[in-house]
């Protein structure tokens, strides 16, 4: 990695990212959950060691399930379990921000922002 140029470092990133993206897209609902306890759970005991695609990986994955199309297959349980990585209090609010990412493109492209934020303060 040290010897890549800047833009070949950038295009590697890129790459790296639409792979985990694409994989996560993949995971059923069941899956996307238990990475999601996982790391509510990891939390805790402290997630600062975590690499750079750790920590894609985790957002690629939260941004997953906060998915009105999956935030509508989940348990009360999930739904909390999902509150609880993204900081929120209440498990309904999950699918408040579900509902009105789908519908404004600015809520969007916060919960996005509040998401990634919310991933490296786990980490």
């Amino acid at each position: 990695m040290e010897e890549l140029s800047e833009e070949e470092l950038q295009e590697y990133e890129e790459e790296l990212e639409e792979q985990i993206e694409e994989y996560v897209e993949e995971l059923e609902t069941e899956q996307l959950v238990e990475v999601v306890e996982q790391v509510a759970e990891v939390s805790v005991q402290n997630l600062a060691v975590a690499d750079e695609e750790t920590k894609k990986v985790v957002q690629a994955v939260v941004e997953e399930v906060t998915d009105v199309e999956t935030v509508a297959e989940l348990t009360q349980e999930e739904k909390e379990v999902v509150a609880e990585v993204l900081g929120v209090e209440e498990a309904n609010d999950v699918v408040i921000i579900a509902e009105q990412s789908v519908k404004e493109e600015a809520i969007a492209t916060a919960v996005e922002e509040y998401v990634e934020r919310a991933v490296e303060m786990l980490m």
